[in-house]
């Protein structure tokens, strides 16, 4: 099992699923919504623990809710301007108007007449479009705003109603039917808890702002740092920001969501069919040959080491639990004994007498270490046993096994991982407007020529961030003293970086 353990990071999800069970149950949510496309695969992790590990406890439902940034962004706006817009250039500072209209779930072609007459192009990539007097001009235009703001409320319409069926949220309406206190203590006990992979919760933030009456807990694998103001009824919390290799493991994401992929597509808009909202979905074929190749099988793997884990632990709370009860009995039993045991007559009357000197200095001294009583020094000791919570020390120590098999998978990959990989057709419509073709990376050619140039970081920086995952590059073509190198190069930032941070804390304080 400890082989397995550090060789897989199906300890990862383990742990993971644990932890947020535990911090949902501590937040007080309901109900977990999971986000697709990752958050498939992690409601049925979650389901199997349940089963097995907390069998006849009441935990928060689940439930799959189909969304992703690109349904939920247009709706969320609260009006169509640059403010709003910012949004999404704070992480894509550089983007076409196609490429943002597609983030909008429109097609670049109806708002054609728009872009020429501001002769603006719209696969031009612009920098920083806030800044670009032709893109403010079209963001003053009041029958492109209209327009736009026509597919906005559309959109909104069809995903409040999805929301409504799922249980998100209450009816449109029937909190304004309720009297105003009423209404206030409903939504100050509304918490809505949602799950998903993670890296910054922008679905969540979308849904925030369409919601503001509702507080929504998002419970992620891992957040990266925030680039937008955040709602104020918004709560995130994140399982690898509680580790120390936190920034390696976040440095290079994509492998971990491959590892969580869903061969059911990416949702981007929702229509009316037979009386019901469905999501519309928009699937690749490479990107599921790539699943049913890899992923699946792996998915697999991890399925079958939770329900293993999970009959090991809870066979082992189980005896724990009959150990105590035995113990709990015992001692009852001893000290019901002691409570019972009445004088007699005869030692009632030779209590009344007065004790001698003898016996006066006999009791002034203190009893030995063998006359104390076992029974009530059993009985505290194992209250104490009970009661005692592990320490946030012990805690993370527990944790680290699961820290360190995801850091693994993302630093030292094996080449099968490594081969899917690099075989992947990523969707990043939302924001870049196009899927990236990882097939299309550089090969050994480009490598073999910038070795005279190795004197030069900035070079070898640039060439790295083509790769899109230097640690499964240098894998894929067997360069194990490189990755080596480029790990050994991250963790020594990393400890800096801890350095220095420490210093400036010691300095405030």
């Amino acid at each position: 099992m400890k082989k397995f353990e550090k060789a897989d990071p199906a300890v990862f999800f383990y742990k993971f699923t644990l932890w947020l069970t535990e911090t949902a149950l501590a937040e007080g949510i309901s109900k977990l919504y999971f986000f697709t496309r990752e958050g498939e695969f992690l409601k049925s992790l979650y389901d199997e623990a349940a089963k097995m590990w907390f069998p006849g406890k009441k935990l928060p439902a689940a439930e799959v809710l189909e969304v992703s940034r690109m349904s939920t962004f247009l709706p969320s706006c609260t009006k169509i301007s640059l403010e709003e817009c910012m949004r999404i250039w704070n992480q894509y500072e550089t983007q076409s108007m196609s490429a943002l209209l597609k983030s909008f779930y429109i097609k670049p072609g109806r708002m054609q007449q728009y872009f020429a007459k501001y002769k603006i192009d719209a696969n031009e990539k612009i920098q920083k479009p806030w800044t670009d007097k032709r893109v403010q001009a079209l963001f003053q235009d009041q029958a492109f705003i209209q327009a736009v703001t026509q597919e906005k409320e559309a959109k909104k319409r069809l995903l409040c109603s999805y929301l409504e069926e799922k249980g998100f949220c209450e009816q449109e309406g029937s909190s304004q039917k309720k009297s105003g206190a009423e209404t206030a203590g409903n939504i100050q006990n509304k918490k809505i808890g949602i799950v998903d992979i993670g890296w910054r919760g922008t679905i969540q933030d979308n849904l925030c702002y369409i919601y503001p009456d509702y507080e929504i807990v998002g419970f992620y694998m891992g957040l990266q740092p925030f680039l937008s103001p955040q709602p104020v009824n918004s709560k995130k919390y994140g399982y690898i920001n509680q580790s120390s290799l936190c920034d390696q493991i976040l440095m290079f994401i994509t492998p971990i969501e491959m590892l969580c992929n869903s061969p059911n597509g990416s949702t981007v808009s929702y229509q009316e069919q037979d009386g019901h909202i469905q999501a519309v979905k928009r699937k690749d074929k490479q990107e599921n040959a790539v699943f049913f190749q890899y992923t699946q099988a792996r998915q697999h793997k991890i399925a079958a080491y939770m329900r293993t884990y999970c009959r090991l632990a809870a066979k082992r709370q189980e005896k724990t639990n009959q150990t105590e009860t035995r113990q709990g009995r015992i001692i009852r039993h001893s000290s019901r004994q002691d409570r019972t045991s009445y004088p007699s007559s005869k030692s009632r009357q030779d209590g009344n007498q007065r004790p001698s000197s003898k016996s006066r200095q006999d009791g002034n001294q203190r009893p030995s270490s063998k006359s104390k009583d076992r029974t009530s020094y059993s009985s505290s000791k194992s209250r104490q046993d009970r009661n005692q919570r592990p320490s946030s020390k012990s805690r993370q120590n527990r944790n680290k096994l699961a820290y360190w098999a995801i850091y693994r998978f993302v630093a030292w990959p094996d080449r099968q991982t490594a081969n899917a990989y690099f075989s992947l057709k990523h969707d990043e419509t939302f924001g870049m407007g196009c899927c990236l073709d990882k097939r299309k990376t550089p090969g050994l050619k480009k490598l073999f020529a910038m070795l005279p140039l190795f004197y030069k970081k900035e070079v070898w920086i640039a060439f790295l961030k083509q790769t899109t995952w230097p640690q499964g590059y240098f894998v894929k073509y067997r360069l194990y003293p490189l990755l080596a190198a480029y790990n050994a190069m991250l963790l020594y930032d990393t400890l800096k970086k801890q350095k220095r941070g420490d210093k400036k804390t010691r300095e405030q304080t």
